[in-house]
């Protein structure tokens, strides 16, 4: 059953986050305390003490250590998800562009033993995304590496840390995971995505 009062105050939390983040620059924001404690709390139950997840290899490569979990009905993975959607109208202020920015999802990653992500650019279909940290269970040296500007500008793996990167840019930010994930360590994440092009069904 849906938790509406956490749906309410994961919605607050996230706008003030997105709004009172101090930006790297007009279209980057690194962001600290990102969920409030109970959503942190549900979703470390979802993740360590349910059964019969239903984690999705990924399409392009499905020999990757990795998975993921797009959409779960009446759990805190469906809370996240109204939560977010939520909060399209901020992301629309903060990342204002002559097309909005829709609300298209998101997904639990969890990276196992030697996932590694060399420099890339993300989706041309993402017009904006927020990524999340999640637990402590991968050195902090596995987070995420930028190049912005000539500069490399790394966010540490910190447990409810993450970032807000502006994908409308000519020129996208290339990325990378700093160091692949040792031996006996998961790796989670929560990635969340906006589009102007694509939009949720309905």
């Amino acid at each position: 059953m849906i938790d509406d009062s956490l749906i309410e105050n994961t919605t607050k939390h996230l706008e003030t986050l997105v709004s009172d983040s101090v930006p790297y620059n007009n279209h980057f924001k690194i962001l600290s305390d990102c969920l409030p404690s109970d959503a942190i709390s549900k979703l470390h139950s979802y993740i360590f003490k349910s059964t019969n997840l239903d984690w999705q290899v990924p399409e392009i490569n499905p020999e990757e250590p990795r998975k993921k979990i797009v959409w779960d009905s009446d759990t805190i993975i469906e809370e996240l998800h109204c939560a977010f959607e939520n909060i399209t109208p901020v992301i629309n202020t903060i990342f204002l562009k002559k097309m909005p920015h829709n609300f298209i999802g998101l997904s639990l990653w969890e990276d196992s033993e030697e996932y590694m992500m060399d420099w890339h650019v993300d989706n041309p279909i993402l017009s904006a995304n927020l990524q999340i940290y999640l637990f402590d269970l991968c050195p902090e040296n596995c987070g995420i590496e930028f190049s912005i500007n000539g500069d490399n500008v790394i966010i540490p793996y910190k447990h409810n840390t993450g970032y807000l990167l502006d994908q409308s840019l000519e020129n996208r930010y290339c990325h990378r995971i700093s160091n692949p994930v040792p031996p006996n360590c998961k790796r989670y994440s929560l990635y969340v995505s906006w589009s102007h092009t694509q939009k949720l069904p309905g």
